[in-house]
């Protein structure tokens, strides 16, 4: 719904986050209304728990707000990476934001949209609060809202209904996100959004300790509480939550067992460690062997003949070609995710991706690998920010590596280009890449360009892309050589709006609404240059109002 910026506050000499409402709803008036409410009612609460607003204003036609820039991750960006995550650290955060969410209810507001996804952590682990969109002003206490916007693992059930809401709402969704991050999976599973069966799931939720065992009683009984069906049988105050919470701290056993999923990852990883040393034997051993192989050594240093260079030519080079190779169940989970990505369903792409790198028969090379084509899928989206995130994962995977292949570095060049914020510098990209590293690294990067809004550098790159010859086995890339063929006919469109005029009336500017009216139509891409075109045309629309208004 918005995007965020990194500015510099010239006043005070300090780093600020932006926050400017996206492009794609600039035009709509409940998206507005919602972001104003935001800045209003998160200005209203000032706690050190609750994210600082600085400055609200508007420029160019847009609203924006200035918040303090917080270093650190999401709580759900910690339960992605680590899944159910040690009682003790949970109940700290839990804490904080309950006094944060005990600041809002002073203050008159009823959070409404209270999950993991809403809560940052900082380095030294404090926690903050954010994003007041959905918050309401209560009248005694209590508020009812007109549309019922939330996640559904957390919203409350009475919210479902659109009936009455007040604090113990929010205490609901709070106890979901603490119950997620201690059992490092939702409350409840549910492949549909409709209300009878999101009620029907929130009234069969089972306890926390017998989803998460390791959990000690008294944690479980708190966060059970808070996630009581009915209202009343909620915890009645925050400070009583807080007290229990608290109380949960003092009792919890000094040697609690980890999450389960932990000790596992350990064994995993150590049967990894146990495998590389093995492969590393193997390996020494085969290379002895060859290094006394003497007809082996004769072909090496016997002069070529004619012949020999001929054959050497017609021999293709080996390359790390992503395909499952001899791997039948591998290659048909790629196949399916790529098959997505060519039927334009990029999302359900990029977590079908994300399953085959978490899966831990999958390592090396072919993890890194799925992280980027998890990153692909999301530039291709229009969500840069997950995209990079991938991208630093893979990056991060890469790193933990040996140096087994010989693209590994180029990748690693790569990655390094995509994961930095700036726009990718492309003079040292290959003219004509000539393997599937450079290729995809190429399409990237391309992709990150358009996004960025230098649509223009991207083009060529997309063209060389496009223009790759492929071999044999590398087939499976013209899925993102058509893509790439996709922007470059996007490119055209743009390239004929590039000189925007002024329009000097009404009538001209009607006739430049409908010029890019259409031009938005024809696009195929998503993402960035239909957001510029919506930009334009919302420039174009203050205009024509300006025009009416004339006398």
């Amino acid at each position: 719904m918005s995007v965020i910026f990194i500015g510099w506050d010239t006043t005070l000499n300090r780093r600020v986050a932006i926050k400017v409402l996206n492009e794609e709803y600039c035009n709509d008036e409940t998206r507005i209304q919602a972001f104003e409410n935001e800045a209003r009612l998160t200005a209203k609460v000032s706690h050190t728990n609750v994210v600082k607003i600085f400055a609200v204003d508007r420029a160019h036609g847009r609203f924006y707000l200035v918040m303090e820039l917080l270093d650190g991750r999401s709580f759900d960006r910690i339960m992605e990476e680590r899944g159910a995550l040690p009682e003790d650290e949970v109940l700290e955060i839990a804490i904080q934001i309950a006094s944060g969410l005990k600041a809002a209810k002073r203050a008159g507001i009823i959070h409404r949209d209270v999950k993991p996804g809403n809560i940052h952590i900082d380095p030294e682990g404090h926690a903050s609060l954010l994003d007041f969109g959905l918050a309401l002003i209560t009248q005694d206490g209590r508020a009812q809202a007109k549309e019922a916007w939330a996640t559904p693992y957390y919203v409350p059930p009475e919210a479902l209904e659109r009936d009455i809401e007040d604090f113990r709402s929010d205490l609901y969704a709070f106890g979901a996100t603490l119950y997620h991050g201690l059992a490092g999976c939702p409350p409840f599973e549910s492949g549909t959004n409709s209300i009878s069966s999101l009620r029907k799931a929130k009234k069969a939720i089972p306890k926390l300790c017998k989803v998460a065992p390791w959990i000690s009683r008294n944690t479980g009984e708190v966060v059970d509480r808070m996630m009581a069906f009915n209202p009343d049988h909620r915890w009645p105050s925050y400070s009583k939550v807080m007290k229990a919470l608290e109380q949960a701290q003092l009792t919890m056993d000094q040697d609690f067992s980890p999450p389960f999923h932990i000790q596992t990852r350990i064994k995993r990883r150590k049967r990894k460690i146990i495998f590389s040393i093995i492969f590393t034997i193997v390996l020494i051993s085969v290379s002895i062997g060859l290094a006394t192989w003497q007809p082996w050594m004769k072909i090496i240093v016997e002069p070529k003949t004619g012949s020999g260079r001929n054959d050497a030519g017609n021999k293709k080079q080996k390359i790390f070609n992503p395909n499952g190779e001899n791997r039948p169940s591998l290659q048909k989970r790629w196949a399916e995710a790529r098959q997505l990505t060519k039927s334009g369903n990029y999302e359900m792409a990029s977590e079908r991706f994300l399953s085959i790198s978490r899966d831990p028969t999958v390592s090396g090379m072919e993890q890194v690998w799925t992280s980027l084509e998890a990153s692909v899928a999301n530039s291709l989206s229009g969500k840069p920010g997950a995209a990079r995130r991938l991208i630093s994962k893979s990056l991060s995977d890469l790193n933990a590596l040996p140096e087994q292949h010989s693209q590994q570095n180029r990748y690693r060049e790569l990655c390094q280009l995509l994961e930095r914020i700036k726009p990718p510098k492309t003079q040292n990209l290959p003219d004509e890449p000539k393997n599937i590293t450079d290729w995809m690294g190429t399409f990237a990067i391309a992709l990150k360009l358009w996004e960025q809004g230098k649509w223009e550098e991207a083009l060529p790159l997309f063209a060389n892309v496009r223009g790759a010859e492929l071999p044999d086995e590398l087939t499976w890339f013209v899925i993102y050589q058509n893509i790439a063929d996709v922007y470059l006919g996007d490119g055209q469109i743009l390239a004929r709006l590039k000189n925007f005029p002024t329009p000097k009336d009404e009538q001209e500017t009607n006739r430049l609404i409908g010029e890019i009216t259409n031009a938005s139509g024809n696009l195929r891409s998503m993402g960035r240059a239909k957001y510029n075109l919506n930009a334009r045309l919302t420039h174009l629309y203050q205009l024509r109002k300006a025009f009416q208004n004339r006398p």
